[in-house]
């Protein structure tokens, strides 16, 4: 099994709007102890992406935060950032 190295443990955010197959790869690879991290939260901008319920039964916090939900991409973007800083990352 290989390792990656990392000078600590990463605190991992998923920005994701699809299936879920590289939610799935990253989860593992944390799992496994292949990557030295931990994902704190998925995000993602698509309500019937089937990725929100995979985090879900993951045990890993989901949210959906869609752009059309704010007045700018701006706005958005700066939620975006709260909410990565709110989960640690």
């Amino acid at each position: 099994m290989r390792q990656i190295m990392s000078p600590g443990r990463l605190h991992l955010a998923i920005l994701a709007s699809g299936r879920g197959s590289n939610f799935e790869a990253i989860l593992r690879a944390c799992q496994q102890g292949e990557l030295d991290g931990q994902i704190e939260v998925l995000i993602s901008d698509q309500p019937d992406a089937a990725v929100l319920e995979k985090a879900e039964k993951a045990g890993v916090p989901a949210l959906l935060i869609r752009p059309a939900d704010y007045t700018s991409r701006e706005a958005y973007e700066a939620e975006l950032v709260r909410l990565l800083e709110e989960h640690g990352v």
